[in-house]
């Protein structure tokens, strides 16, 4: 779900519109706004590429939980707002907004036909989008959900969703607890797909020495990525890596996925949502224990 603003560059006299450049727009603000969800090899090209080519998805780092998509399409500068988005979210997707139409010199649109200008914009109700993607949420909470955000995907708790349910704002506690889910340091594993010798999937995350790692709690297939395979295909393991003498990395060993989860120390781990655990910086010592 989410809901959508427009802002229709006014036609002038035998001028054709030139779509503003992903950097260009980005520079009108609010500062701090960039990419996400782009490869550092990548940015460059992205950047001077044409809204007419892209759609981005932008935020600011360290504030931003969801960010909002730009592009420009039909003729029209658009911007997309996620719901539920974080409060910080919607603000700063207000300010691009009022930012784009103070440079167009062009009323911005609501998907409900209501225009606003540059001054007025930031008045939008955005506090009414939030309560209502809350409320589905509370309808149906442990549903497995997973909400996209600006670095990590994330599926909240029931115990989380009672949280935001009851809170005096519930609103404001949603963005609290959505940003710190975001803004956790450890390092993302990465699905690693390799064929075994009998021709079996085999689906890999690595866990290495003195590293913190951000772990599902039960990995899957995404069917959007690889629509030919499915997660019960696929044999998991958990792939772990300790520091070699000559300081190159090493492999202790493998471990089935489940199995090592299992074995893990109740103090070494903790839960970020529903759908991902934090493992702690784990010595070479304890990795080879893991190994067995």
């Amino acid at each position: 779900m989410s809901l959508t603003f427009t802002i229709t560059p006014k036609k002038r006299f035998l001028r054709f519109h030139r779509a503003l450049s992903v950097r260009e727009a980005l520079a009108l603000g609010p500062e701090g706004l960039q990419p996400f969800g782009i490869d550092d090899e990548d940015l460059e090209d992205l950047l001077r590429a044409s809204l007419r080519d892209a759609v981005v998805h932008v935020g600011v780092p360290e504030l931003s939980g969801r960010g909002c998509e730009l592009s420009f399409e039909g003729g029209a500068y658009v911007v997309r707002e996620f719901t539920p988005a974080t409060p910080v979210d919607w603000r700063l997707a207000l300010d691009l907004l009022a930012a784009l139409s103070q440079h167009l010199e062009a009323p911005i649109v609501d998907e409900d036909g209501a225009i606003w200008s540059a001054e007025t914009i930031t008045e939008f109700d955005y506090s009414t989008d939030i309560a209502a993607g809350i409320q589905v949420m509370t309808r149906h909470p442990g549903d497995g959900t997973m909400l996209h955000g600006i670095i990590r995907p994330v599926s909240l708790t029931v115990a989380m969703i009672e949280d935001i349910r009851t809170a005096i704002s519930p609103i404001e506690r949603f963005g609290e607890i959505f940003i710190e889910i975001q803004d956790e340091p450890g390092y993302d594993a990465r699905l690693q797909l390799s064929e075994a010798p009998d021709g079996s999937v085999l689906g890999l995350y690595a866990l290495s020495e003195g590293v913190r790692t951000v772990l599902p709690r039960t990995p899957y297939i995404d069917p959007t990525i690889y629509p030919e395979l499915r997660s019960e295909d696929v044999t998991w393991k958990l792939v772990l890596v300790v520091d070699g003498e000559s300081e190159e990395p090493e492999l202790a060993g493998e471990i089935g996925y489940a199995e090592a989860l299992a074995r893990l120390d109740a103090s070494s781990v903790h839960a970020l949502d529903d759908a991902s655990l934090v493992v702690h910086e784990l010595s070479g010592d304890a990795i080879r224990a893991l190994a067995g």
